[in-house]
């Protein structure tokens, strides 16, 4: 990142051709349009290159900081209106696989085991915590939506992704 923040254009490239696949991965579940997909990642790596100097490595690595700027220009397309994936709620009582509905790509190198950890960490949840999560990170539905699926209050639908995000993240740090 530090060196794309210097204008180093071939670290964009390289960047931009290790994570093309990955992104698309994670984006199409959101947006359900390759074309779309595509589009918000080069919209993406525009704002990459002119905010890379906004990145700061005390505050956590570039991998997850790149990422979260490529899901928030995703939610920002779907929140506009221009194209949402028609996907319906499933309700708590379902017992449907959620793992068959969100797509992960290859496993980082350095990471084999990636997608397996996750999901044991995802499986350690509460059922109503992890569909939240999922539903919301995976599919982007706000918190007012999941709140009015789940026929919950707004702030106990938050206390279930905030309780659910830090067993999530304890189970990962571990």
């Amino acid at each position: 990142m530090q060196e794309i923040a210097r204008g180093d254009k071939e670290a964009l490239a390289a960047l931009y051709q290790a994570y093309f696949r990955r992104l698309a991965a994670l984006l199409y579940p959101l947006l359900g349009h390759a074309s779309t997909v595509e589009d918000v990642i080069q919209e993406g790596f525009i704002k990459l290159w002119h905010k890379a100097h906004t990145w700061q490595p005390q505050r956590g690595n570039g991998e997850a900081w790149m990422i979260a700027l490529f899901r928030h220009l995703a939610l920002d397309q779907l929140r506009s209106g221009k194209r949402r994936t028609a996907v319906s709620l499933q309700s708590e009582q379902e017992d449907v696989a959620m793992e068959d509905k969100v797509v992960f790509d290859a496993p980082a190198p350095g990471f084999p085991h990636e997608r397996e950890r996750i999901w044991h960490c995802l499986n350690q949840l509460e059922a109503q915590s992890r569909a939240a999560i999922l539903l919301s990170y995976t599919q982007g539905y706000s918190h007012e939506e999941l709140s009015q699926h789940f026929a919950t209050p707004l702030g106990t639908l938050k206390s279930w992704v905030r309780r659910g995000m830090e067993k999530l993240r304890q189970c990962l740090c571990h």
